[in-house]
């Protein structure tokens, strides 16, 4: 059986368990006791490449994979809701941001966005606290950003004015390519004209 584990160096990690359809815990030491056959099924279920990675490698994947919350891969239909549910509104749905051709470089229309929106976004989300929110510069993703890995930041505003969209690029941290062949995974955010997020979405597998 699991241990479930509550916290890892003061903060909760959640996490979907190995086959199981219920949600544990789970630390380093855990991931340490697991076989390197299981470590590539986590891996495997998250979409996340591990071909000639030795055991303490696979076990530094496992731990970025749960900082970053990355779920187990969805099928086409269930990722097509997904993404519907992403761009309703109480106000209608969304265009889908693919469909969208005038994207711009150029964010002088774009709402004000501050720190103060990015907690308040987070500090409800499974994995973040205030606790942690106050060592942001130690989060798995502010690194990452800090370290060049968000790039081709874009903005599209949406008819009637009350939402936008921003989209991205992120680069993969494992391998040069994604598994699609692409040099960056793509992603998108919903942003009020207030500054607030409303939805997002990535398909980096935390690799």
């Amino acid at each position: 059986m699991f241990h479930e584990r509550v916290r890892k160096l003061g903060r909760v990690h959640q996490v979907e368990a190995f086959g199981l359809n219920r949600h544990c815990f789970f630390d380093m030491e855990d991931f340490r006791r697991k076989k390197v056959c299981e470590l590539q099924q986590f891996l495997s279920k998250r979409g996340i490449q591990y071909s000639n990675k030795r055991k303490e490698e696979l076990i530094e994947l496992c731990v970025n994979a749960q900082d970053l919350h990355v779920a187990q891969l969805e099928t086409d239909e269930a990722f097509e809701v997904t993404i519907e549910n992403k761009l309703r509104t109480p106000e209608g749905d969304l265009p889908k941001p693919g469909n969208l051709t005038q994207w711009t470089n150029n964010f002088y229309k774009a709402p004000e966005f501050t720190f103060a929106d990015l907690f308040v976004y987070l500090v409800e989300k499974k994995g973040y606290d205030k606790e942690s929110l106050r060592a942001f510069k130690s989060l798995q993703g502010y690194r990452l950003y800090a370290d060049g890995h968000v790039e081709e930041l874009s903005y599209h505003s949406i008819e009637g004015g009350k939402y936008c969209f921003f989209k991205f690029g992120v680069k993969p941290t494992e391998k040069s390519k994604t598994q699609d062949g692409q040099k960056v995974y793509r992603g998108w955010l919903v942003m009020k004209a207030d500054g607030s997020i409303f939805s997002g979405y990535c398909s980096c597998l935390g690799g």
